[in-house]
């Protein structure tokens, strides 16, 4: 039996995909994923490292406030209890299709839960077209659904796509 001080059980949702040299999507002019290996168990080196090359926006990622405002915190100042104990909502948006705007009709039912909770899960099911040339069609979030969002004290949005932006990539 866990401490009395141990979390209690939650659901953990897993929006990550494997990092495969070449198959990874990234943003125009980002660099491609790449890992090469560098030492190797096999060939009697001390252990396998590989040599990793990216860019921020490579696949599956997480942005701080700082990508998008000088004065916002990076990645290390982050509260990391946002992202690993916070409360969440999700939204199953996997009615939208290619390129379809996340607009604040779409969200406004779940207003009163927002502003009771930190974090916000858009669902769009897009991660199933993960390495599939059209995956950057994804929907993405209006603007203004996004300073609506803002408003509510959400302090983190989470998504299956590239990007909650319209993205392209190379």
């Amino acid at each position: 039996m866990p401490p009395s001080n141990f979390p209690p059980e939650r659901n953990i949702l897993d929006l990550s995909h494997p990092l495969i040299s070449g198959a990874v999507p990234a943003c125009v002019g980002h660099p491609c994923y790449t890992a090469q290996l560098t030492f190797s168990l096999a060939n009697g080196d001390f252990a396998n490292v590989h040599t990793l090359t990216l860019g921020t926006h490579t696949g599956t990622h997480l942005d701080a406030p700082y990508h998008f405002f000088v004065d916002g915190c990076t990645v290390d100042q982050l509260d990391l209890s946002l992202l690993a104990a916070a409360p969440a909502v999700a939204v199953d948006l996997r009615t939208k299709g290619a390129h379809a705007r996340i607009m604040w009709e779409d969200l406004a039912e779940y207003e009163e839960e927002m502003r009771k909770k930190k974090v916000l899960l858009l669902c769009t099911g897009w991660s199933r077209h993960w390495g599939e040339p059209h995956y950057t069609d994804h929907p993405f979030l209006d603007t203004e659904a996004a300073h609506r969002i803002m408003e509510t004290g959400i302090r983190v949005i989470a998504v299956d796509t590239l990007s909650p932006d319209e993205a392209a990539v190379e």
